[in-house]
């Protein structure tokens, strides 16, 4: 299974230019104005903290989740690739998620999550993003409810 993907976890991933694949098995949720080649799914929320404060709420957020490990970690692009595994231990989905630093000490997020295997996920990378973005909120609420982030 490890093979599988493996080639997901060796680099960063340019999320702005996330390709959705012919699949429904995933979900992406960006700020407007960044993605180049996919629409988001959905947009994302504007936070009052940097970057960095973030991405440490965001850490801990991710590091308290089941059955989720952390495959790559690029600091500098404050970027994230983690895997994370049904209940039963067979699906593997990978979720890559980017923190965002925006004008004046603001920030955002953007994620995409997707399955490695077979062609449907009944919604499970949706409702882990929602799940971690709600989990970041008890930490850092953003600025407003509406998903209204701009790069």
């Amino acid at each position: 299974m490890l093979d599988l993907y493996a080639r997901w976890s060796k680099k960063p991933q340019d999320l702005s230019a996330t390709q959705f694949r012919r699949t429904p098995n995933q979900y992406f949720i960006a700020p407007q104005g960044y993605a180049t080649r996919s629409a988001p799914h959905a947009g994302t929320f504007e936070y009052g903290v940097d970057a960095d404060t973030l991405l440490q709420n965001l850490v801990q957020v991710l590091g308290s989740q089941p059955r989720t490990k952390v495959m790559f970690c690029d600091a500098a692009r404050r970027q994230l690739k983690l895997s994370q595994r049904t209940p039963s231990g067979f699906f593997v989905d990978v979720v890559t998620v980017q923190v965002l630093e925006l004008a004046g000490g603001r920030s955002t997020v953007a994620m995409y999550g997707r399955s490695i295997l077979g062609n449907s996920d009944s919604g499970v990378n949706k409702a882990r993003i929602e799940e971690w973005l709600l989990r970041l909120h008890e930490k850092v609420p953003p600025n407003s409810s509406a998903r209204e982030a701009h790069v």
